[in-house]
């Protein structure tokens, strides 16, 4: 694709309702249009947000280190990683909430109590919503990452699928698998 396009081209290729989507990022414009091009069956909104998170990058490349780690909101993925350094504060969930055998399960505070929240609102409607994974260190992450690729995977195909040390959502203490 054409990523060399002036702005004002970029801008006549690309409808102007997108361009008044609230996440629309001018400096990005000529992007978006290099990444539709390559993604002709994505509509300008997906194209837009995924140019914004980074998704017209190779994996790995043009890594932003996070500064603000204790937002709740915090974009943590292959293009954005946490400090190697950083723990979160943690609270232990109690066991009744977790997939037995899978051990102790740790989520930041915020996180905890919307699991709280969701697990009983579910029983009442006679579901059981169980945690199966949450908080993991960067070291653990780090370590699950190189496990996969000394199983003789590639490189590529691990990338597609797991995140390294720092960089999963499950570094922040407040994702969890259920």
């Amino acid at each position: 694709p054409d990523i060399d396009i002036s702005l004002k081209e970029a801008l006549n290729k690309i409808p102007s309702e997108y361009q008044q989507l609230n996440y629309f990022n001018y400096e990005y414009a000529a992007r978006y249009v290099g990444y539709k091009e390559l993604n002709p069956d994505l509509d300008y909104e997906k194209v837009i947000t995924y140019v914004n998170i980074g998704l017209d990058f190779p994996f790995y490349s043009n890594i932003n280190t996070i500064s603000d780690t204790n937002r709740i909101d915090v974009l943590v993925n292959k293009y954005n990683k946490l400090p190697d350094d950083f723990i979160p504060q943690l609270e232990q969930l109690p066991a009744s909430i977790c997939v037995p055998g899978t051990g102790n399960h740790y989520l930041r505070k915020e996180a905890k109590e919307a699991f709280e929240k969701m697990h009983n609102d579910a029983k009442k409607l006679g579901l059981n919503i169980t945690a199966y994974g949450t908080y993991r260190s960067i070291e653990l992450q780090d370590s699950i990452w190189n496990n996969k690729v000394k199983s003789g995977r590639s490189i590529e195909n691990v990338d597609r699928l797991n995140a390294r040390g720092g960089h999963s959502e499950h570094n922040t203490g407040l994702a969890i698998d259920v």
